[in-house]
């Protein structure tokens, strides 16, 4: 069985702040640089669906 991971989708990501997507991420896996705009998600993603659920402009994405 593979491990799925969220991805986001950088043309549909609004750039929210703050991100409704990381706030309800378990594994606090929704991180984002000091630097950048638009947030990533690194290796902690337990691929729950959360995120999915959570963002309002549906830029996340289980791969």
């Amino acid at each position: 069985m593979t491990h799925k991971r969220a991805v986001i989708i950088p043309n549909k990501c609004s750039n929210c702040h703050p991100c409704p997507a990381a706030e309800g991420c378990s594994a606090r896996a929704i991180k984002r640089e000091e630097n950048d705009d638009l947030p990533f998600v690194d290796l902690a993603c337990k691929g729950c669906g959360t995120c999915l659920k959570d963002c309002p402009q549906q830029a996340m994405l289980l791969i």
